[in-house]
């Protein structure tokens, strides 16, 4: 198994939590070669995630990208994860060529199960496989030419074809997408790669990449927002819900920050106090609004209507500010 992490100093914790959960779930597989791209990974923080992996026989190599992200010659805006984000951007120019399949995980993702199907599954002709995610606003679509029946995929974990991803110089489209047409992406880094892979990409099941949000949802509710989700069954998503492998922390919700009620929080509670980051890692002073989004969430499970309206009003104040201006711009350069 080759895996990729991106992380910075401020995910740290997050990024050993996720390693941990991997070892520790997949201690049957022969190999497994954990490589961080990394920005300004403290010397400590280094050693803890050394220590995790080097407790189960696994080998871990960290590749920083500082130079690397001066090829952007652009402001770079990753919203509120870190531009570290961006560094699954460079995997075909820092991985070794021997790869021939790599497994990218973000750091909010805790392994919950075996995944070596990843590693043995028929990917057909695609670069890439991903999982849905059909709740994207609208707009965010229409930014990058998708129409709302058009599959999204989540980019926190993405199977990599290694071979036809250097091949296809998928690392140089990415860049040279973001740095022509970045302005006008509100999830910069995500909404490249699906435009850039567009065509190029496989659908995984969901529980391979789970959102914990998702627990509040039901499966009509995410058909109605996109039909393409349909070739998710219902049964499949709800086997994703009860259990999933790859558990993907999105949202307000997280483990990580004191007050939150996440249904999956003690998964990563127990794997955070097997690790050198025991006690690190909380965020304080949140418990209020935690408790408030916790309640929007229930919500979600009788009255989805409510949500939906909650949601466009973001999209709204929030999300079309930039993509529409992005468009309008773009008409006048015309």
């Amino acid at each position: 198994m080759d895996v990729v992490y991106a992380s910075d100093d401020n995910y740290a914790v997050y990024a050993g939590v996720s390693i941990r959960s991997l070892c520790a779930e997949n201690q049957s597989a022969k190999d497994i070669n954990i490589y961080v791209i990394s920005i300004d990974i403290s010397a400590e923080n280094k050693k803890r995630l050394e220590e995790t992996v080097e407790s189960y026989g696994r080998n871990i190599y960290f590749m920083d990208i500082s130079r690397e992200l001066n090829a952007f010659s652009r402001e770079v805006d990753a919203g509120s994860y870190g531009i570290n984000v961006f560094g699954r951007f460079f995997m075909g120019k820092l991985l070794p060529e021997s790869i021939e399949r790599v497994l990218y995980l973000d750091c909010d993702t805790v392994i919950n199960g075996d995944i070596s199907e990843l590693f043995s599954m028929d990917m057909g002709e695609n670069t890439a496989m991903a999982v849905q995610e059909p709740t994207i606003y609208k707009s965010i679509l229409k930014s990058i030419g998708l129409k709302p029946s058009d599959p999204y995929f989540n980019s926190g974990v993405i199977l990599v074809d290694f071979k036809k991803w250097v091949l296809q110089s998928v690392s140089e489209e990415l860049l040279e997408c973001y740095k022509r047409e970045g302005d006008r992406f509100f999830c910069g880094d995500q909404d490249t790669i699906n435009l850039v892979l567009r065509g190029r990409i496989g659908k995984l099941s969901p529980k391979y990449n789970f959102f914990t949000n998702y627990r509040y949802f039901s499966y009509s509710y995410l058909t109605r927002e996109s039909s393409s989700y349909g070739d998710i069954g219902e049964g499949e998503f709800e086997e994703a819900k009860r259990a999933p492998i790859i558990i993907h922390y999105l949202g307000t919700e997280r483990p990580w920050v004191r007050g939150n009620l996440n249904p999956y929080r003690k998964i990563y509670e127990n794997h955070l106090r097997e690790t050198p980051f025991k006690g690190m890692g909380e965020i304080r002073g949140r418990e209020l609004s935690m408790l408030l989004f916790h309640a929007m969430e229930l919500m979600t499970l009788c009255f989805p209507f409510a949500r939906r309206r909650i949601s466009a009003y973001y999209e709204k104040r929030q999300v079309m500010p930039r993509t529409m201006r992005a468009h309008t711009e773009e008409k006048e350069d015309r």
